[in-house]
């Protein structure tokens, strides 16, 4: 089965320099999930409940891209001033358990999203960044985003098909 249209596919494939504007266009919605941590095991867990199957391994993404930012953003992190960036993905597709570079009709994104602030003179450089994972399904019309191993707790969903699913996502990341 295809889909004609992949409207998740600008925000799944954004760099730190257009994301906050892609989520925006989304109308992303913004849920507290337990009082825990997220994996890649809730990950999993939900991949699980949502199409019966889920990756495993989890990989490291192949790194990207890098850019410095005059403000760097994504779902989970905020810093102002002039910021190197850079982002690591891979997609995993639901139907053939394969991964890889580009979103399909249905699937899972490991993402890494990384900045730092470059040393100077009298003052050590810095940085961070956040790991997340994002559920899509182009013809369900959903998208759940999560972040795993941080201090984050939110979980951003948007699209018509979200209002069926999120019993599933509340179900298996509140807990």
């Amino acid at each position: 089965m295809t889909t004609t249209s992949q409207r998740f596919a600008p925000y799944l494939m954004a760099s730190p320099r257009t994301l906050m504007t892609e989520l925006r266009a989304l109308g992303f919605e913004r849920h507290f999930m337990g009082q825990r941590f997220l994996t890649e095991a809730d990950a999993a867990r939900l991949c699980d409940a949502l199409w019966g199957c889920a990756p495993s391994p989890f990989r490291t993404p192949t790194p990207r891209g890098s850019a410095t930012v005059d403000e760097y953003q994504s779902e989970f992190d905020e810093v102002s001033g002039s910021m190197g960036a850079s982002w690591a993905y891979d997609f995993w597709d639901v139907e053939t358990g394969a991964w890889g570079d580009r979103p399909t009709r249905c699937g899972l994104q490991l993402i890494h999203l990384s900045f730092w602030e470059e040393p100077v003179i009298g003052r050590d450089g810095s940085g961070s960044g956040s790991r997340a994972v994002r559920l899509f399904d182009h013809d369900a019309d959903f998208i759940v985003v999560f972040s795993v191993d941080t201090h984050q707790r939110r979980v951003f969903t948007a699209g018509k098909g979200v209002d069926r699913f999120l019993p599933k996502v509340q179900a298996v990341l509140g807990s």
